[in-house]
C-alpha cells in the first residue's frame, strides 16, 4: 500500500480515508502512513459511526 500512496502523492493526487472506524488515525500513525494523507475522516468525525456509518 505505501507504493501505491507514494505513486498517488508523486502525481500530486491528494489521498483521504474513510473509515467508520473509531481508531484508524491511530492505526494509520502506528504503521507511520498518517502523513501520507491529506484527509481523514472516521467514526469520531459523524455522528453515527456503525452499523451504518455516515462517512460513507
Amino acid at each position: 500500500m505505501p507504493k501505491v500512496l507514494d505513486f498517488l502523492i508523486e502525481k500530486k493526487q491528494p489521498v483521504s480515508l474513510g473509515s467508520a472506524s473509531k481508531n484508524a488515525r491511530e492505526i494509520l500513525k502506528k504503521v507511520r502512513l498518517i502523513e501520507k494523507f491529506d484527509a481523514i475522516v472516521d467514526g469520531n468525525d459523524v455522528s453515527k459511526a456503525k452499523p451504518r456509518p455516515k462517512c460513507f
